[in-house]
Protein backbone atom coordinates (compact mmCIF):
# COMPACT_ATOMS: atom_id res chain seq x y z
CA UNK A 1 0.00 0.00 0.00
CA UNK A 2 2.80 2.06 0.78
CA UNK A 3 4.47 2.29 -2.68
CA UNK A 4 1.38 2.78 -4.31
CA UNK A 5 0.91 5.98 -2.05
CA UNK A 6 4.70 7.39 -3.33
CA UNK A 7 3.88 8.87 -6.62
CA UNK A 8 1.53 11.68 -5.42
CA UNK A 9 2.26 11.88 -2.10
CA UNK A 10 4.01 15.33 -0.72
CA UNK A 11 7.30 15.38 0.66
CA UNK A 12 6.87 15.00 4.25
CA UNK A 13 4.91 12.00 3.34
CA UNK A 14 6.99 10.51 1.07
CA UNK A 15 9.79 10.48 3.62
CA UNK A 16 7.85 8.71 5.98
CA UNK A 17 6.76 5.77 3.45
CA UNK A 18 10.20 5.00 2.27
CA UNK A 19 11.64 5.01 6.35
CA UNK A 20 8.99 2.45 7.24
CA UNK A 21 9.88 0.73 3.48
CA UNK A 22 13.57 0.83 4.61
CA UNK A 23 12.66 -0.64 8.16
CA UNK A 24 10.28 -3.37 6.30
CA UNK A 25 13.68 -4.41 4.13
CA UNK A 26 15.89 -5.29 7.02
CA UNK A 27 13.45 -8.42 6.99
CA UNK A 28 13.19 -10.89 4.29
CA UNK A 29 9.37 -10.89 3.74
CA UNK A 30 9.85 -7.10 3.69
CA UNK A 31 12.38 -7.38 1.14
CA UNK A 32 9.95 -10.30 -1.37
CA UNK A 33 7.19 -7.69 -0.59
CA UNK A 34 8.67 -4.66 -2.21
CA UNK A 35 10.39 -7.00 -4.91
CA UNK A 36 7.68 -8.47 -5.99
CA UNK A 37 5.61 -5.35 -6.25
CA UNK A 38 4.81 -4.37 -9.87
CA UNK A 39 5.80 -0.48 -9.22
CA UNK A 40 8.37 -0.65 -6.48
CA UNK A 41 11.63 -0.01 -8.61
CA UNK A 42 9.87 2.69 -10.63
CA UNK A 43 8.59 4.28 -7.75
CA UNK A 44 12.11 3.96 -5.64
CA UNK A 45 13.99 5.44 -8.68
CA UNK A 46 12.12 7.95 -9.15
CA UNK A 47 12.18 9.32 -5.78
CA UNK A 48 16.27 9.23 -6.62
CA UNK A 49 17.14 13.12 -6.43
CA UNK A 50 13.46 14.48 -7.14
CA UNK A 51 12.04 14.83 -3.71
CA UNK A 52 14.71 15.19 -1.06
CA UNK A 53 17.96 14.47 0.18
CA UNK A 54 16.90 11.98 2.57
CA UNK A 55 14.59 10.12 0.05
CA UNK A 56 17.24 9.96 -2.12
CA UNK A 57 18.91 8.00 1.08
CA UNK A 58 15.93 5.95 1.87
CA UNK A 59 15.41 4.87 -1.94
CA UNK A 60 18.56 3.74 -2.21
CA UNK A 61 18.75 1.73 1.24
CA UNK A 62 15.95 0.43 -0.02
CA UNK A 63 16.98 -0.76 -3.84
CA UNK A 64 20.10 -1.98 -2.23
CA UNK A 65 18.46 -3.83 0.35
CA UNK A 66 16.10 -5.54 -2.26
CA UNK A 67 19.06 -5.71 -4.62
CA UNK A 68 21.55 -7.18 -2.50
CA UNK A 69 18.82 -10.39 -1.39
CA UNK A 70 17.78 -10.36 -5.30
CA UNK A 71 20.26 -10.82 -8.06
CA UNK A 72 17.14 -10.66 -10.85
CA UNK A 73 16.04 -7.31 -8.77
CA UNK A 74 19.22 -5.84 -9.88
CA UNK A 75 18.44 -6.70 -12.98
CA UNK A 76 15.52 -4.74 -13.30
CA UNK A 77 16.67 -1.69 -11.02
CA UNK A 78 19.41 -1.42 -13.86
CA UNK A 79 16.96 -1.77 -16.59
CA UNK A 80 14.90 1.19 -15.13
CA UNK A 81 17.67 3.65 -13.91
CA UNK A 82 18.89 2.98 -17.95
CA UNK A 83 15.13 3.70 -19.21
CA UNK A 84 14.76 6.84 -16.89
CA UNK A 85 17.89 8.41 -17.35
CA UNK A 86 17.69 8.03 -20.99
CA UNK A 87 13.73 9.55 -20.97
CA UNK A 88 15.57 12.69 -18.96
CA UNK A 89 18.38 13.16 -21.81
CA UNK A 90 15.11 13.09 -24.66
CA UNK A 91 13.56 15.71 -22.47
CA UNK A 92 16.23 17.91 -22.13
CA UNK A 93 17.32 17.68 -25.76
CA UNK A 94 13.67 18.45 -27.55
Amino acid sequence: MLIKLLPDAKRGNVELALGVLELLCTIAEGRAAVANHALAMAALVHHLHTVSNLATELSVAILWSVCKASPACLVLLLLQVSLTFLLNVLIFLS
